[in-house]
């Protein structure tokens, strides 16, 4: 049964219509880059550099899986690349199509019938939302013989607990998985402390924006303390799940419970 298509993706347009990000990823800062929101955009557009520099120059045909704004994929379209996106989000294909002339497909990796082989297969974090029995069994459809497979995404450590654990696949199941369908890495590189910054930031406007809210309310409270109290309860579930989704943001819980991972794999490599 064919996968449903999510629908419009608000964090999408929170990223790029109010913070004004291009990019999504969670970048590579510089170990004494200062912790600002214009050195994020820098980080960011280092990572995207990191991953086109090992896209292989021979490369003709490139999928890029779960391609955010397109703004990879305009530029290895602009390098000379036949790039195509994919992505089963809507808001992407908007952002995708304002960018790039290149074919996008609106679908789940798992569910996409793919056209002809690929030489480079491209996923930026994206990898996490694909079910792991599916990652590398449909990667062996869509890339040629001699095609790479580029990830580049957060995994969960062996030992991550709660909501960690949930997070991301865990990296030895996913090098297991990749290694029964016979793919090698022929490259690694371990990015955590290099993405951990991007969380302290996060931290940061969080804390931020919890001020401001205090501050908002603080009128509310004295004046209509019923009314507040009323608005609290009927915010309780959404107020929860934001209370339980903060250890992903802890920057000291990201680098004890994950690893930022760039691999490159290929079909039948030695290890």
């Amino acid at each position: 049964m064919a996968s449903k298509l999510p629908r419009e993706n608000r964090a999408l347009r929170f990223y790029s219509e109010v913070l004004g990000l291009a990019r999504l990823n969670y970048g590579i800062w510089n170990p004494d880059d200062e912790l600002t929101f214009e050195n994020l955009k820098r980080a960011q557009l280092r990572y995207e550099d990191h991953i086109m520099e090992h896209v292989p120059e021979d490369a003709v045909r490139v999928l890029d899986v779960g391609c955010g704004t397109g703004v990879m994929s305009a530029r290895l379209h602009e390098a000379g690349f036949e790039v195509e996106g994919l992505s089963p989000s809507p808001a992407q294909e908007r952002a995708f199509r304002e960018r790039s002339p290149a074919p996008f497909w609106l679908s789940t990796f798992q569910d996409f019938e793919t056209p002809a082989p690929y030489d480079c297969v491209i996923m930026s974090e994206s990898a996490q939302y694909i079910p792991l029995p599916r990652v590398f069994a449909k990667v062996d459809e869509c890339l040629a013989d001699g095609g790479r497979l580029i990830v580049c995404d957060f995994f969960s450590r062996s030992e991550a607990r709660g909501i960690h654990g949930k997070s991301g696949h865990d990296l030895d199941a996913f090098l297991t998985t990749a290694c029964v369908h016979g793919f090698r890495p022929i490259a690694e590189r371990d990015l955590t402390e290099a993405a951990a910054p991007t969380m302290e930031l996060a931290t940061e406007f969080a804390r931020r924006a919890e001020i401001g809210l205090e501050l908002a309310t603080e009128r509310l409270r004295e004046r209509r303390p019923l009314g507040y109290k009323l608005g609290c309860w009927l915010l309780r579930e959404p107020i929860a799940k934001i209370e339980r989704q903060r250890p992903l943001i802890d920057p000291d819980e990201f680098r004890k419970n994950k690893r930022y991972m760039f691999f490159i794999f290929e079909r039948g490599a030695a290890a």
